[in-house]
């Protein structure tokens, strides 16, 4: 029997997370681009009162500061006839270097622009605009008294930074200069090439941010200042349209990040972006499942221009514990050379999973057995397709002897699919950035990952390096039949199309066997191979394929909730070692100790003891040992011996506690 995602659900329009077409290693959007530039800023009159108010305040001495606070001035709607609106929003269309969808505000975030005709009270509270509000007299005074910047890290990859009283004006980050400003950590030259990175990409300069300094008279001097009190986490996404990179780049470190600053439920936290990517319900819908809070989450880039924005306290920069890849900007693709954590994965992806509806009542959380499990088909229909999809489906149903359920982005929502593919025992896909809900598949499920011809799977393994990292059983297939391969040489470059290069050039990239190794983003060799379609060799995928759940055939690996082995790190013992002297002829001295209060749970616990009187170690798994001291009898005769006690196991140390021996008779 198959199960097809027309069964249960009509079709959706397609999502703007574009699993057909969007791939960690062709979208252009990934090439590195300039710095975000600064909004320009309109001409007001009365700008000679401008410059007047502005040499007052910054004197002469900073030609750029005096130019910011010129351009700040200069948009008093006062001078106008506006009347300020109390969210520094505006109705009219922005001018701005970036792209905006000003229509695809998330429905559950209130407008910027609040309530209208709220006025600006300069000694009271003003309404509360979602996450901003505006900054009263005081709140301002005391903002302009300096930020506090706090960094750690050696470069701009490494450096996360706590800042408070941190700013945002013009497009720019920046920091407050006032008589109580801190700078710790901060390097000297902010531009070379920034101060940190706001994403987990390394080396890209997209990513990469600073600050600038503002006197804090020129806060004062602004005609409103918008607000936000509770911390926020400031983050730039990388390539939010491919689910891949949101949830490598993203999700998954913004998880961790806020579990590490303590914000994760802490009421009011946000998340603050400072990316150009601008708004969509769907695609934001991974986003917002990881907010802190229920506070909306804030796109600077939607704020009016002329708008300022300070944070009490923003925290910058992501935590790169489970980005296990890197996509071929200066090096060959490949997973980063470090340790990424395990464990650390699987739980911010099992945080995701539970913010996307999996509770402890789902069946892999409480089948011990495997008889609950599926086999999934994550499917394409635009590009990199299945051409004898039907024939895969029915012969897979067949070997497992299961319903295959049919899965895609065009079909279901992400959640959905995540739901699926945590109580899959198989899952089968062409290679692609929906292979990323492997994250959310068990221990020792199978992961079948399917390349065209003329791709060589070991050169693209983000999914591979996954299945490894969470104990997944793994299988990848390429088509090593031209025959069985379309390819498409008059689409678009970035969908493979070769039809815009010379005649011999387009030869030469047909008639190569294997996609040459390559750096990011736009081979041509490479576009033209992964982007065709495939008639799959159904018999040899099947005959490769192992049953899930099977690995280890002397453990209990039918559970579903297995987990992979944790080792612990074991107590110390911390009672006074006991020495008696147990037998004269030949000597024999009986050392004991109370057992570490650990040896319940730990598995494998054993004690190593030290006397330094004898200069000998022994182990034992008991709290006591027995030894002959014939050789250094003479040790007998005092009074007290010097004894260490180490809890250990075969992969931890505890701590030594040395302790001394009163001999006993």
């Amino acid at each position: 029997m198959v199960a097809g995602a027309g069964d249960h659900l009509q079709q959706r329009r397609k999502r703007a997370l574009g699993a057909d077409t969007d791939e960690i290693d062709t979208v252009a959007a990934a090439a590195p681009s300039a710095r975000h530039h600064a909004l320009k800023a309109r001409p007001r009159r009365g700008l000679g009162v401008s410059i007047k108010r502005c040499q007052s305040i910054v004197g002469f001495g900073s030609a750029l500061t005096a130019i910011a606070c010129i351009a700040l001035l200069s948009r008093s709607r006062s001078q106008t006839g506006h009347q300020p609106h109390p969210s520094g929003t505006h109705h009219q269309p922005r001018r701005s270097n970036h792209p905006q969808h000003p229509q695809h505000r998330h429905p559950a975030d209130p407008p910027l622009d609040g309530h209208q005709g709220a006025q600006h009270t300069p000694d009271g509270p003003s309404p509360a605009l979602g996450t901003l509000s505006e900054a009263t007299a005081a709140e301002v005074d005391e903002i302009a008294q300096g930020s506090g910047v706090f960094c750690k890290g050696h470069d701009v990859d490494s450096r996360r930074c706590h800042i408070k009283n941190l700013c945002y004006l013009h497009g720019e980050l920046a920091a407050v200069q006032g008589p109580l400003t801190v700078l710790d950590g901060v390097p000297s030259n902010r531009f070379n090439p920034a101060v940190l990175t706001l994403g987990t990409v390394l080396n890209h300069n997209a990513l990469h941010a600073a600050f600038v300094d503002v006197p804090g008279d020129m806060l004062r001097a602004a005609p409103r200042v918008l607000l936000v009190r509770e911390p926020t986490l400031l983050l730039s996404r990388f390539m939010p349209s491919n689910i891949m990179h949101a949830l490598h780049d993203d999700v998954l470190p913004t998880v961790v990040t806020l579990r590490e600053l303590g914000l994760e439920g802490q009421a009011g936290a946000t998340l603050t972006f400072l990316d150009a990517h601008g708004r969509d319900p769907e695609r934001d819908a991974v986003y917002d499942a990881v907010r802190p809070s229920a506070a909306p989450s804030l796109h600077l880039r939607d704020l009016a221009e002329g708008s300022v924005v300070c944070f009490r306290s923003a925290h910058l920069g992501l935590s790169k514990a489970t980005s296990w890849y890197q996509y071929g900007f200066h090096t060959l693709q490949g997973p980063v050379n470090r340790t990424v954590s395990a464990p650390i994965v699987r739980s911010a992806a099992q945080t995701l999973a539970r913010r996307f509806g999996v509770t402890a009542a789902s069946p892999s959380l409480t089948t011990t057995t495997t008889e609950g499990w599926t086999v999934v088909l994550l499917t394409r229909s635009r590009n990199r397709r299945i051409l004898n999809q039907a024939e895969l489906v029915d012969r897979l149903g067949a070997k497992f002897n299961r319903s295959v359920v049919q899965l895609s982005m065009e079909t279901h929502t992400f959640p959905e699919i995540c739901r699926a593919l945590w109580t899959a025992g198989v899952v089968v896909a062409m290679h692609g950035s929906l292979l990323i809900a492997a994250i959310f598949m068990q221990p020792d499920a199978l992961l079948v990952e399917l390349f065209p011809f003329g791709v060589r799977p070991e050169q693209y393994t983000p999914y591979r390096t996954a299945a490894a990292l969470l104990h997944l059983q793994y299988v990848g297939w390429t088509n090593m039949n031209a025959s069985a391969t379309v390819s498409h040489p008059t689409r678009v470059a970035a969908l493979g199309g070769i039809a815009h290069l010379a005649p011999e050039h387009q030869q030469r990239i047909k008639s190569t066997r294997w996609v040459p190794p390559h750096l990011c983003c736009s081979d041509p060799f490479w576009l033209y191979r992964i982007f065709s379609d495939t008639v799959v060799d159904v018999s040899d995928v099947l005959n490769r394929l192992p049953q899930p759940f099977t690995v280890d055939a002397d453990t209990d690996s039918s559970s579903l909730t297995k987990q992979p082995h944790v080792s612990l790190v074991p107590a110390t013992s911390r009672s006074p070692a006991r020495c008696t002297v147990i037998e004269r002829e030949p000597p024999m001295l009986r050392i004991e100790f109370d057992a570490s209060w650990s040896a319940a749970f730990v598995p494998g616990l054993f004690y190593e003891v030290q006397v330094d009187e004898l200069g000998q170690r022994w182990r034992t798994s008991d709290p006591f040992l027995i030894v002959n001291v014939s050789a250094k009898r003479a040790v007998l005769t005092g009074s007290t011996l010097s004894v260490w006690v180490q809890c250990r196991t075969e992969t931890h140390l505890g701590r030594f506690v040395q302790s001394t021996c009163h001999l006993s008779p």
